[in-house]
């Protein structure tokens, strides 16, 4: 029997990222795979026309984005009993066959690290290589297990640093695979459908950045009538299959970084 995957998909005032986001599920070639969406933005009617993407919304915030990952780790656990846990960041891309590579990484391994991602300017249409050190969040798997037989959860703080500290928690703990394969996880920065959450951020320790921002995007930013969620792949991850994955220029931007240890664009 294939593992199952469950995908926590967190969102806040974005409808455009994460109809993009569910399409991208959809377009996985892995199967026994599950998206679970908390919508603390109170956008999102709960209903779902696939079984396996499913929506809880609430009408107040949650405390912190730790806490809204913890929720959707739970309810993940308790609905479908996954063997694999992967962070699905609305605001990324994420290759056909991310959860492939995932669950391929994760044989031997209780932690999933790619050696190297890829790093896409909407707004220059620039893409360029970075290694994944302690960062890039979005790019995180790891084995259910650790949640439910060591109790590993997001650390419950309002500080910026908070992905930082719950990677570094699971590679400096537990058995870790850095996988060194053509990248299939895409880091979008900046967002343009509303700021991205770092740009609120004064450093690791800020511990306002949270309200702030869900002060800057209140209900004004979106509908006041709640919507149906429907998968729809936006402008800019279309341009991003149409010129850089479909014709192959990714190879070829990943070729040039191992080879001079330097971009291309």
């Amino acid at each position: 029997m294939k593992r199952r995957v469950a995908c926590l998909c967190p969102t806040f005032m974005r409808p455009r990222c994460t109809a993009n986001a569910v399409a991208l599920f959809n377009q996985q070639t892995y199967e026994n795979r599950f998206l679970y969406i908390l919508d603390d933005g109170n956008t999102y009617l709960e209903e779902s026309d696939d079984p396996r993407v499913k929506i809880k919304v609430s009408e107040d915030r949650f405390e912190s984005l730790p806490a809204k990952y913890n929720y959707l780790l739970d309810w993940a656990i308790k609905d479908c009993d996954p063997h694999i846990i992967v962070v699905w960041e609305n605001d990324d891309i994420f290759l056909p066959n991310h959860l492939e590579q995932c669950v391929t990484g994760l044989v031997h391994a209780d932690v999933l690290r790619f050696a190297r991602v890829f790093v896409y300017d909407p707004n220059t249409k620039k893409v360029r290589v970075e290694p994944v050190r302690g960062n890039f969040h979005g790019s995180l798997a790891f084995k259910a297990d650790l949640a439910t037989s060591k109790k590993v959860r997001w650390p419950e703080t309002k500080a910026a640093g908070f992905d930082l500290k719950f990677l570094n928690e699971l590679c400096s703990t537990y058995r870790v695979n850095i996988l060194d394969v053509f990248p299939t996880y895409v880091f979008r920065f900046p967002c343009t459908e509303t700021i991205n959450g770092e740009c609120f951020m004064n450093g690791l320790d800020d511990i306002t950045w949270y309200d702030r921002y869900g002060i800057h995007f209140g209900r004004k930013c979106c509908s006041q009538e709640k919507i149906k969620l429907q998968p729809k792949i936006d402008e800019e991850t279309n341009y991003f299959f149409e010129v850089f994955y479909g014709p192959g220029l990714l190879h070829q931007i990943i070729a040039y970084n191992i080879r001079y240890n330097a971009n291309l664009m």
